[in-house]
């Protein structure tokens, strides 16, 4: 989940500071290659058994998140395939 901070424009006394949480959960996101159909949305889907997956270790993978936000905290998971790790072994 991603915490976050978000500043929106008050038009009385200027900015305000609300909170909320997994502000990433939905948004656009883009990589530049795709693995066994495993595309940037799952990465984004508040499915944890669900991952985007990249066919080079050069790829990158990246996320609009469409206003501007405060980010107090990212969680990344970085993980192998199952069969990639069965056939290491």
């Amino acid at each position: 989940m991603f915490s976050k901070y978000r500043l929106a424009l008050n038009q009385s006394n200027g900015f305000s500071v609300s909170t909320a949480s997994n502000v990433a959960l939905r948004k656009p996101a883009t990589q530049t290659d795709t693995a066994s159909g495993a595309g940037p949305d799952l990465a984004v889907d508040g499915d944890s058994s669900t991952c985007a997956a990249t066919a080079s270790a050069a790829a990158e993978w990246t996320l609009d998140m469409m206003d501007y936000f405060i980010i107090d905290e990212v969680s990344i998971h970085v993980g192998m395939p199952v069969l990639l790790f069965a056939w290491l072994i």
